[in-house]
């Protein structure tokens, strides 16, 4: 039998991940890569040829036993038994043993609701520089136009009418976000 790279020093941390239609959720103890394994694993997945999916298959479930302390999978956590997990649970678990996955469905949501509340300040941001910038437009094309310089004043007026209908489309294009995020 494989040795494991867990050290029994309670440096494991928990993980989940959300079934599916057919699967159920998936719940599980781990052991994150040092910086050696990561710099090991990635020489080691460089040498195998991008066509051959099997092997890297193999690879990365060999990893996630390496580095799973158990799981609730109700099996010996062994290279087959991984291997079997649905694709979705299986590149989960080794997204989440690599690092790049937040491990609990917890930590992913939050980070998610970040993300969207940082676009959507972002998005708000945007229309009101749009809108500002359109202001001024207005402004500076009526002085142009007082000045006698009619073809500028009507450039400038074009410009603040796209700059409009741009704030325009990202507003609607934030509310459907929104619409689509509450469903």
């Amino acid at each position: 039998m494989e040795t494991k790279a867990i050290i029994k020093d309670g440096y494991t941390f928990d993980a989940d991940l959300e079934g599916g239609r057919f699967y159920s959720p998936l719940s599980f103890k781990f052991r994150p890569l040092s910086v050696i394994e990561r710099r090991e694993w990635i020489d080691k997945e460089k040498k195998i040829e991008e066509d051959n999916s099997a092997s890297k298959a193999r690879l990365h479930a060999e990893l996630i036993v390496k580095h799973l302390a158990e799981w609730d999978a109700g099996e010996e956590i062994t290279i087959e038994n991984v291997l079997a997990l649905p694709e979705e649970l299986f590149d989960g678990a080794f997204l989440i043993v690599i690092g790049h996955l937040l491990p609990t469905c917890a930590e992913r949501k939050a980070a998610v609701k970040t993300r969207d509340d940082t676009a959507k300040a972002s998005s708000d941001d945007v229309i009101k520089a749009i809108c500002d910038f359109a202001a001024e437009m207005t402004v500076r094309s009526k002085a142009t136009e007082d000045a006698g310089n009619k073809e500028a004043a009507e450039l400038i007026k074009g410009a603040a009418k796209v700059a409009l209908e741009h704030a325009s489309i990202i507003n609607q294009a934030s509310s459907k976000l929104e619409t689509l995020e509450k469903n």
